[in-house]
């Protein structure tokens, strides 16, 4: 009967349940609630979805719990929308009101979007437990009806302009359940009750703020002097802290488990604020600039684990520190310490007293030297970095007795020399590696093969000179992720055999390997692959390299075999040392329909042939070097379709032909290299008009012809433009000025320093970017060719020597004032070199030898004081040069040629510069006459006289002996002189007769 009783009442409430479901929601259609439905509608009519993100959101889609970004509540089989989360959609437009209607809405997720305005009706939403909208371009207040959302547990607010602001945050504390808070890029340095209102959220476990401003706190105000109850971690990343503030915000809950301060502070001892921090067990301060001494209550924290004080500017020994860190209980529970990139000094002491349960230990980048003493006293250390300091002595064996536990040995940048007895075996084993500047050699480390477990692996600089056993090497390949044996001394072959995990970096660059670089049975994909300035030759296989490489670096080197690819049976094949299937690795759409290589660099081979017409295969590719190999033909037309390109090198080849107009869809160029090649035409137009972004143009050493064009002008980044060596004839276009790259100054420039590397900015995809160094440009510097060398980043040219040019030098020429070098040599411009050529402030080399040019040296050239480089010589210069150290520092080289211009260093004096010698009472006029003929110099003045009679006497009877009528004439002329003479002397003679007869 019971039973019966039971399956009644649980059939009435089946029905009662189906029958409530039917009538409260005859809107729904399938499983969508159709109100639900019509407003998610109605919100994206006011997006804008650019890339159809939302295209499953559609009027015949019936069923929008299917929709991209919805989840509806199936647990309860209410089938309302729960979760609405559209992140990274790059969404733009409105966030319209019609989601009040997802009443039901627990998680909303609008970040990495592109909206601009927070609305006050999300506050409305009070079922929200989620919320995330950061990294949009927020403008405007935060509305302070958030503080409706009683339920919130997780809260992300944010600004990529960072014009988000808030004037209060009153309405934090109305949020009885919020557990995490962010704020990011939010300007708070108005709400100045933004303390107090942390401090009263009654649940907040976690506070997050990156890249905010906050304001100053009100040290007197009795509210800033409680503490919270709950919050436990806090994190502030590059955000703007007033000094005062630090000690409160370090105190702003005793709870506190972990507390980060990045690169927020600017300095000052850090607060002694930690006495009733007891449960403290990370504290992660780095890049604050925290100098002097560490505060007492910091060591007593019996709670912390972690203590990381990177980038900071502490300056005492490291022996001080670590006696202050032995004197309180943080000792005993200390396992992380990170004291790198400080000014510690001194030696690395005995590990006496170090805490005895320390697993890792950090102190690279300092001031550290002398040896490394034995670490047998941290049986539980599993990360050693002591690199970037000065250390030195020898590595033996005895520094690692005991620590089986030792996983992470970086021991880089230092003058430490490593050597092992060939027996031993280490009680521990390594996963990463990092020996780069040591002195592992000659021989090749025996030790490692004991290694099984090794991803780093990093020889670089090791002064190796042997070969790679690969007998028991491949067994440490096969799960290698990343290996580094550059500048050794390398012999002999290299292959990789059975490697399973991907290898993100292989660099074996300038060592002495030779014969054929082979992978045997591998199946992980190999990302970076620089094997440049070797002498490897054979056949080369490299497995998914058209799937997986995106940098490949073959220069330098003289491969003849083949470069298979997993893909495809076609095969890339630099055959006898003449790359003779480019075309099937560019043109076969089954090799690069996947394919994403960034870096391609085959430069200084001997690659010969012309190039396939199927480069816009190659959508990703940002630098692509083939200089210094024998390719000639055309440039292929496709090269256009390389929209990402970034830098472009084809110089010191045999190309020929006009450059291809397609080229100007190119407009991402920043280096273009096409110099000593046999390119014809004129130089185009649309260089100036699209390519703008260029900051390197070397066209040098070609045949092309015609003037420069003016709209050349528009490249107002360019730092280094070399037209030299060409038929390029006309003026010189006065608009260069507009090279605003060489007439304001940045930051970063330092003259001539070597401190930064000309490098572009390499795009890995969405959001990413690789700053990548450029090592192969060529240059005249300083009348020397420099090529393959570091090229300073600083560094700013114009070149223009060795063409037909003609008129002056553009006065407005002297207004690129951060114009390192200037050559317009070898040319046939006139006039006056400019006379305020003296405001090129920052010129080291100048030349302008073998002009025309005529007029005196300007004296505003002496002022020039980094001028190191200078030539004037073979022009028509007069006058004296101008006196001062500068120019009479240089040899007399630099001016010869000149044969109207005096003065030191040249041997030629000028009029009035001798001293009087002899009695001083001595006749002036005498001393001027004396001074003038020194200055006609009367030995020369005779010679010439001579010179020109003998040229003159020879030049006429040349002229009698060759030219009959001439002939004819001068006798004639002489026999009417004879009868002349003959009868005037008779006259003459028969008046005298008669006169003395008389």
């Amino acid at each position: 009967m019971r039973v019966a009783v039971v399956l009644v009442l649980v059939l009435v409430l089946v029905l009662v349940h189906v029958w409530s479901i039917t009538s409260s929601n005859e809107e729904r259609s399938g499983q969508c609630i159709e109100s639900e439905r019509q407003a998610l509608l109605g919100f994206k009519k006011g997006l804008v979805d650019r890339d159809n993100r939302l295209s499953s959101w559609t009027s015949s889609r019936r069923d929008c719990c299917t929709w991209e970004g919805i989840r509806c509540d199936n647990l309860t089989q209410t089938h309302h929308i729960v979760v609405l989360n559209l992140r990274t959609n790059d969404l733009d437009g409105e966030i319209g009101p019609s989601l009040i209607e997802l009443k039901q809405l627990r998680h909303l997720d609008l970040s990495s979007n592109s909206f601009t305005i927070i609305p006050k009706f999300i506050g409305s939403l009070t079922r929200l437990r989620y919320l995330d909208l950061r990294y949009n371009p927020f403008i405007g207040a935060i509305p302070s009806h958030l503080g409706n959302l009683t339920r919130l547990h997780s809260l992300y607010l944010g600004s990529l302009e960072g014009q988000l602001k808030a004037d209060n945050l009153k309405w934090l504390s109305r949020l009885t359940s919020l557990r995490d808070y962010s704020l990011s890029r939010i300007d708070l340095s108005k709400a100045i009750d933004w303390f107090q209102s942390i401090k009263a959220a009654p649940s907040l476990l976690s506070l997050t703020l990156e890249f905010c401003q906050l304001p100053q706190v009100d040290l007197l105000s009795p509210s800033n002097k409680n503490s919270s109850d709950s919050l436990t971690n806090l994190e502030v990343f590059d955000s703007s802290i007033h000094p005062t503030t630090v000690p409160w915000l370090f105190n702003v809950s005793i709870n506190l488990v972990n507390l980060t301060l990045y690169y927020s502070n600017d300095g000052g001892p850090i607060p002694n604020s930690f006495e009733n921090m007891r449960n403290l067990e990370n504290i992660y301060l780095r890049g604050n600039g925290f100098e002097g001494e560490i505060p007492n209550s910091l060591r007593n924290l019996c709670t912390l684990k972690q203590l990381s004080l990177i980038g900071n500017i502490f300056n005492t020994t490291l022996h001080d520190f670590l006696e202050w860190l032995s004197g309180g209980c943080t000792k005993d529970s200390l396992e992380i310490l990170d004291l790198s990139s400080n000014q510690l000094r001194g030696s690395i002491p005995e590990m006496n007293s170090f805490p005895i349960f320390l697993r890792e230990l950090r102190i690279r980048d300092n001031l550290l030297k002398g040896p490394l003493p034995s670490l047998s006293k941290l049986p539980y250390l599993r990360e050693l970095d002591v690199s970037s300091n000065s250390l030195s002595g020898l590595i033996s064996e005895v520094h690692f007795h005991n620590l089986s536990n030792l996983e992470i040995l970086r021991l880089s940048s230092n003058s430490l020399a490593i050597k092992f007895n060939s027996t031993w075996i280490p009680p521990f084993q390594l996963t990463s590696i990092w020996l780069s500047s040591c002195k592992s050699g000659p021989k090749f480390p025996s030790w490692l093969k004991t290694q099984v477990n090794i991803n780093y692996l990093d020889l670089s600089h090791n002064e190796i000179k042997d070969t790679i056993p690969m007998n028991w090497f491949s067994n440490l390949t096969t799960k290698l992720y990343y290996l580094d044996l550059s500048f050794n001394q390398f012999h002999g072959h290299f292959s990789l055999y059975n490697m399973t995990s991907p290898m993100f970096q292989l660099d074996l660059s300038s060592n002495q390997f030779h014969g054929p670089f082979s992978l045997y049975n591998v199946t992980a994909p190999m990302y970076y692959l620089d094997l440049s300035s070797n002498r490897f030759h054979g056949p080369i296989r490299l497995h998914n390299f058209t799937s997986e490489t995106r940098f490949l670096n073959l220069s330098f080197n003289q491969f003849s075999g083949p470069i298979p690819s997993s893909l495809s049976s076609n095969e890339l094949y630099l055959q006898n040392n003449k790359l003779t299937s480019l075309t099937s690795f560019l043109c076969e759409p089954r090799l690069v329909v996947h394919h994403k290589i960034y870096v391609l660099d085959l430069s200084n081979n001997l690659l010969s042939g012309s190039l396939p017409e199927c480069w816009g295969n190659l959508n990703d590719l940002a630098i692509l070097n083939l200089g210094h190999n024998n390719l000639s033909g055309v440039i292929p037309k496709s090269m256009g379709l390389l929209l990402q390109i970034r830098v472009l090198q084809l110089r010191h080849n045999n190309f020929s032909g006009n450059l291809p107009s397609s080229l100007q869809t190119c407009e991402q160029l920043q280096v273009f290299d096409i110099g000593d090649n046999a390119l014809e035409g004129k130089i185009p137009l649309w260089i100036g008009q699209k390519l703008t972004n260029l900051i390197f143009l070397s066209v040098k050493s070609n045949q092309l012809s015609n003037r420069i064009p003016s709209n050349l002008c528009n490249l107002h980044a360019i730092e280094m433009l070399d037209l030299s060596m060409n038929r390029i004839f006309g003026t010189i276009p006065p608009c260069l000025d507009n090279f605003t790259s060489m007439v304001e100054k940045r930051d970063d420039h330092e003259l001539d320093t070597g401190s930064y590397i000309f490098s572009v900015d390499v795009p890995l995809g969405e959001n990413t970017i690789l700053p990548f160094e450029l090592v192969s440009l060529v240059i005249m510097w300083k009348g020397v060719y420099l090529e393959n060398e570091k090229i300073f980043r600083s560094l700013r040219l114009i070149d223009l020597s060795s063409n037909q040019l003609t008129g002056q030098i553009p006065e407005e020429l002297t207004h690129l004032v951060e114009l390192i070098q200037l050559n317009l040599s070898w040319n046939n411009l006139h006039g006056a070199i400019p006379k305020e050529v003296g405001k090129l402030s920052n010129l080291q080399s100048l030349d302008l030898s073998n002009n025309k040019l005529s007029g005196e040296i300007p004296s505003s050239l002496a002022t020039i004081s980094f001028l190191s480089y200078l030539k004037l010589s073979n022009n028509r210069l007069s006058g004296k040069i101008p006196t001062g150290t500068q120019l009479q520092s240089f040899e007399a080289s630099s001016y010869t040629g000149n044969l109207r211009l005096c003065g030191p260093p040249l041997p030629k004096s000028c009029f009035g510069d001798e001293t009087l010698q002899g009695n001083p009472n001595s006749n002036r006029d005498e001393s001027i006459v004396e001074d003038s003929d020194k200055w006609f110099d009367m030995k020369q003045f005779h010679m010439g006289i001579g010179v020109g009679f003998i040229i003159g006497f020879i030049g006429v009877c040349a002229n009698i002996l060759l030219i009959k009528s001439w002939r004819i004439a001068y006798f004639q002329f002489l026999n009417s002189m004879e009868n002349w003479l003959y009868v005037t002397i008779s006259i003459k003679m028969a008046q005298l007769k008669r006169m003395f007869s008389n």
